[in-house]
């Protein structure tokens, strides 16, 4: 198998957890210091997002995508096309969920509601909150805020394939360094119930099934996102097959979504 080369910030905040990422791709990925044809980057660090597309590289991996503005995000997809780099976005909770497809099997879903914990701001958790519904109920239509503070916030959303699904999405800001995603999908046949944390790479994603026939949970994804988000990319990069399960296009539709938050 073919190696691609690729570069992060080692003094960056998560530097310890994408090496963690990356010795887990050891016939994927060479890290090197540099130019290299992959980058992962924070998407807040728009000057070194800037100078990896610069640089050469064939794909920037964008670490926590739900950073950036609209208007950054346009600016970037502007160079990147220019120099014929493609923007990956790097979700944390979405592509676990993706990994176990086929969760619903086109069940009817009357009510979804999630929460997420979170360090980052509220705009950004809402950001990869929509990433995670996407996978469940596909992209969502429109916002109403019910409540927005610096702390929390609670939005009501309508579904653009599923517009009679009620869904419920909670905000809540990290002050004891906890980070985590949960979700639950339910319907007159089946209950889908998703905690996923952000922190250790090791510990599965907890998602479990409700139906007639009781409690199912064959899904136990071991990997962190960004582990499934970079052996894609390696897949679409050396073969040309296959595909990311959020794209550049679902990061700019959410992002918009995003600013009916106020906090920023």
């Amino acid at each position: 198998m073919t190696a691609c080369t690729i570069s992060i910030d080692p003094a960056g905040p998560y530097s310890v957890l994408h090496r963690t990422v990356l010795a887990s791709l050891p016939n994927s990925y060479r890290l090197v210091d540099g130019a290299a044809e992959v980058v992962l980057v924070s998407a807040s660090d728009a000057i070194a997002t800037e100078q990896a597309v610069d640089g050469g590289a064939r794909a920037v991996v964008l670490d926590r995508p739900g950073r950036l503005s609209v208007e950054q995000l346009v600016a970037l997809e502007t160079v990147a096309e220019q120099h014929g780099c493609a923007l990956v976005p790097g979700p944390t909770y979405g592509p676990r969920l993706a990994a176990a497809p086929d969760l619903l099997d086109g069940a009817k879903i009357d009510l979804v509601e999630s929460t997420i914990t979170s360090s980052d701001s509220l705009r950004s958790s809402l950001v990869e909150q929509l990433a995670l519904l996407r996978q469940v109920l596909g992209a969502v239509a429109s916002i109403r805020v019910l409540h927005s503070s610096v702390s929390t916030y609670t939005v009501e959303v309508s579904m653009a394939d599923h517009p009679r699904s009620q869904v419920l999405l909670n905000g809540l800001a990290s002050t004891s360094g906890i980070e985590e995603a949960s979700l639950h999908a339910i319907g007159r046949d089946r209950h889908l119930a998703v905690r996923i944390d952000a922190g250790p790479v090791a510990r599965p994603a907890d998602i479990s099934l409700f139906d007639r026939g009781g409690r199912h949970s064959p899904w136990p994804v071991h990997q962190h996102g960004h582990r499934i988000t970079l052996r894609l990319l390696h897949e679409m990069l050396i073969g040309g097959e296959g595909g990311i399960s959020y794209s550049i296009d679902d990061l700019r539709h959410d992002v918009r979504l995003a600013d009916a938050l106020t906090d920023g």
